[in-house]
């Protein structure tokens, strides 16, 4: 495989994704970290995301990269066609050598059937884009087929296109997160503050039932509520911690087959105007962004992308783990309710809600507290090594033999 400084030329590229600036979620920092390594190589980036608000730019420059705020996504099937068609005049007035789109949405089935045959197509999928997906749909099966390298987060995420799509497999890959600079940990510090307030705005003007505002305290959790009921140790412990913080609010995301008892365990202890269930949301990186904190609090280990997802955008995050993690993670004697370990986050013991509303009260009097830890577990989260440079994971074509990676 030829290295990307051994290339003749200078590749022209397109990097697409509907949210990039501000940065407020891991996809945005990924889309960022990503193309700051390319334009490092010398290559031509163009980054195409939706103007959300229409005092935004249209145009503007990111360290080496072009910008563009393509037409307004407003709400309903009119406005992702306005958005579409917009893409595809931007493509077609273009001549990119890739186009490299995170996700399975609709633009990703537009580049598919818009680019000719000289370009080449490249898919990052993540266990996000996949969480609320059965089955491919026709469009999602053809870009599939129609991409040259289909780059995804973990085994799982590759087992699962495996099953559905056995025949793009040679096109699959796992790769490594993306590298953070100490200049990507120094902006979205800077953007913490802004961007959680500017998140809650979003919020409230969306839905009543999401009010909410600066000064309240926010607790975010989506675990999974299909065979395990540690949502309702969070519920007991959240009980405890309104007593203290009549202000703090309790968000619990999803649903599940046990949805329904969560739902009986607020009503009992009545704490229906505090705690809210509010559904799915298409775009989770808005709403965590808004959080102050997010709980993982199941009684069985379980992975969940929501909870890697909270990390990568530097959210303090609280997970309930087993006696022997505990004790693996503890470096020395602690008073604390929570163990701290910087490459996963704030430990307490499972079924333990008095463990729970201890660590949340202590980070709600320390916020400063919660910020730093957050914002560490990001840096270890992003800054893990991989064997292989990112610029490199998402420029090598199939046809050159892989190159193997440790998968964190």
């Amino acid at each position: 495989m030829p290295s990307i400084e051994n290339r003749s030329e200078p590749l022209k590229l397109a990097v697409i994704n509907r949210k990039f600036w501000p940065v407020c979620g891991a996809a945005e920092l990924e889309v960022a970290n990503l193309c700051r390594a390319l334009t490092a190589e010398h290559h031509h980036v163009d980054i195409l995301t939706v103007r959300w608000q229409k005092h935004w730019p249209s145009e503007f420059r990111y360290h080496d990269c072009d910008v563009y705020r393509l037409t307004k996504l407003s709400s309903g099937p009119f406005g992702t066609f306005r958005f579409l068609k917009s893409l595809t005049s931007h493509l077609g007035q273009r001549d990119y050598d890739r186009v490299i789109v995170f996700g399975l949405g609709e633009e990703a089935w537009t580049v598919a059937t818009t680019i000719d045959d000289a370009t080449s197509l490249v898919l990052r999928v993540t266990q996000l884009h996949l969480s609320n997906i059965q089955d491919f749909t026709t469009r999602q099966s053809e870009t599939l087929k129609s991409a040259v390298s289909i780059l995804v987060d973990t085994p799982a995420t590759a087992d699962f296109i495996r099953r559905h799509r056995p025949e793009v497999t040679d096109r699959i890959r796992v790769v490594a997160p993306l590298p953070a600079t100490p200049e990507d940990c120094i902006e979205v510090q800077r953007d913490v503050a802004a961007g959680k307030t500017a998140a809650r705005v979003a919020l409230s003007d969306a839905h009543p039932i999401l009010q909410i505002d600066a000064n309240q305290p926010l607790v975010i959790t989506c675990a999974p509520m299909e065979n395990d009921l540690g949502v309702c140790d969070l519920v007991r412990a959240w009980q405890t911690v309104q007593r203290k913080h009549t202000m703090a609010r309790l968000w619990i995301l999803g649903e599940g087959k046990l949805s329904g008892t969560v739902w009986d365990e607020i009503l009992e202890h009545e704490l229906v105007y505090t705690v809210i269930m509010p559904g799915f949301f298409d775009n989770l990186s808005l709403v965590l962004n808004a959080a102050d904190l997010y709980v993982h609090p199941l009684r069985t280990q379980s992975a969940c992308c929501v909870l890697e997802t909270a990390k990568a955008m530097g959210i303090c995050t609280i997970e309930t783990a087993s006696l022997e993690e505990l004790k693996s993670a503890a470096k020395s004697e602690s008073t604390r309710a929570f163990i701290e370990d910087p490459n996963r986050g704030l430990m307490v013991p499972r079924e333990t809600p008095a463990a729970l509303s201890t660590t949340i009260d202590y980070l709600f009097q320390h916020p400063e507290f919660a910020t730093d830890f957050g914002l560490e577990t990001q840096r270890r989260l992003l800054n893990r090594s991989a064997l292989v440079r990112a610029a490199e994971e998402y420029l090598i074509q199939p046809s050159e033999p892989a190159v193997t990676t440790d998968t964190p």
